[in-house]
């Protein structure tokens, strides 16, 4: 069984031991965890480089459906004057500097304190929707994460520790960006 048809059984049985049916996103596809993740790093990356608490800052995933070219992400300012001004954070938002902040947060996805309890999905909770995911590497305050921290897989961003590739090596994983992207 594939990594998202596990999680979604995963979520289509709590949910009908809750007496429902799981709640949207669902069922989980690779663009959307991918999508989420990979704002989240982006997020920790920005309280690092700009200053900016992570609890101050907001997340708006944008995922079509399979076969929509739509992905994408948004992070915007939650509390105005609570940590400033927004010039930090829209200065690391521009072109010449966005790059680089970007590779730094896909390269902080590919080692997590709590391996290899993290990068296997035992530290994540049974119905959460997420695999490679927990409070040491992935996880944001709850009210920055317009899905609690939910859907998130850093090992479908660069892959486990044990399936990176050494760089020009083939990737042995599904990892979007594997090593040496």
């Amino acid at each position: 069984m594939g990594r998202f048809a596990a999680l979604n059984a995963q979520l289509e049985q709590a949910a009908k031991a809750r007496g429902g049916t799981p709640v949207a996103p669902w069922p989980l596809t690779a663009r959307r965890v991918l999508i989420h993740t990979l704002c989240h790093a982006v997020i920790d990356r920005l309280s690092l480089d700009c200053g900016y608490s992570s609890s101050s800052v907001r997340e708006r995933l944008y995922s079509g459906p399979e076969g929509s070219d739509m992905a994408g992400f948004l992070i915007y300012t939650s509390a105005p004057g609570a940590d400033g001004t927004l010039g930090g954070l829209s200065r690391e938002g521009r072109a010449e500097r966005f790059g680089a902040t970007l590779r730094k947060a896909i390269d902080d996805t590919r080692w997590c304190s709590s391996d290899p309890l993290c990068s296997d999905g035992l530290a994540a909770l049974f119905d959460s929707g997420n695999h490679a995911a927990c409070h040491a590497c992935c996880f944001l305050p709850e009210t920055a994460c317009e899905h609690f921290n939910q859907y998130l897989d850093r090992a479908l961003v660069t892959g486990t520790p044990e399936e990176q590739s050494q760089p020009g090596e083939t990737p042995l994983s599904l990892a979007f960006f594997p090593s040496g992207y």
